[in-house]
């Protein structure tokens, strides 16, 4: 498969919402692999809160990695 073009992604990037910039950046410092649930604990642990106000969760990060994943980023 080849690699997207880095200006569409940057492109993608810049289209998002803030909770969902917030995600990758959070994916992107992780660097590795990790699950979901360590990876929501690691997300409650910022000072940002999920899209609906609350401390983020899996309910509330499931979503987000849904529609990041189906947008290819």
């Amino acid at each position: 498969m080849p690699a997207a073009d880095p200006s569409t992604l940057w492109s993608r990037y810049q289209h998002l919402l803030s909770p969902e910039k917030t995600v990758l950046r959070l994916k992107a410092l992780i660097g590795g692999p990790t699950t979901k649930t360590l990876f929501a604990a690691a997300m409650a642990a910022t000072t940002t809160r999920a899209p609906d106000g609350k401390a983020w969760s899996l309910k509330a990060l499931n979503p987000l990695l849904d529609d990041l994943k189906a947008k290819k980023l």
